[in-house]
């Protein structure tokens, strides 16, 4: 069931008598895109999944405040960016880089040359965007990465698009020095860059 319908059954369930499987429909639903902005933001995929439950905690209290003519996506992007942020600032946490399988997924290859390559720039772009500041890692994973509209990141970030589009070009500049520049990822022997383009996120 899409999204979309479950909302409208929500809406429609004055007596709460589905809620509890309506949720849960609606939770599987985001559940993987969630997972993916929390760990692509906070690269770790155990504190990622603490994340997601606290963000769903967040959504079930405030569910009453959603207004179903607005974007139910645009409303959960923004509990789930302020919750992440909100997680490392009270944790006292700072961005750090973790190095691969130790507690994140990689990808296998058929071919170990071109897999050892692939995963090295891989690296060093996950290592660039832990030396962003959330709010450019926020956009580059919002805009670059989950390919959200500049119009629905306006609303969840409350400013005009010119605002989004002058703080993502800073964002890009940011990131794109980072990995143009001869860096040792902590972890790997390689020294190297990457382009945007070989990237392919931008």
């Amino acid at each position: 069931m899409r999204d979309q319908d479950v909302l409208q059954h929500l809406h429609n369930d004055v007596h709460g008598e589905n809620w509890d499987a309506l949720m849960s429909d609606l939770f599987a639903y985001y559940k993987p895109r969630l997972l993916r902005m929390a760990v692509n933001m906070l690269n770790d995929a155990e504190l990622a999944e603490d994340a997601v439950s606290e963000i769903w905690i967040r959504v079930l209290t405030h569910l009453a405040t959603f207004r179903h003519d607005a974007k139910f996506s645009t409303w959960l992007y923004r509990i789930a960016m302020n919750t992440i942020i909100d997680m490392e600032r009270t944790k006292g946490r700072m961005m750090t880089y973790v190095q691969p399988n130790e507690n994140l997924p990689s990808d296998q290859s058929e071919d170990p040359d071109s897999h050892c390559e692939q995963s090295f720039k891989q690296e060093l772009v996950r290592y660039a965007l832990t030396r962003l500041s959330p709010m450019q890692r926020s956009l580059i994973i919002m805009r670059d990465i989950e390919h959200l509209p500049i119009k629905q990141l306006a609303t969840i970030l409350a400013i005009p698009e010119t605002a989004v589009k002058s703080r993502l070009h800073r964002a890009r500049k940011a990131l794109k020095r980072l990995l143009q520049q001869r860096t040792r990822v902590p972890g790997q022997e390689s020294v190297g860059t990457v382009s945007l383009s070989e990237w392919g996120g931008l």
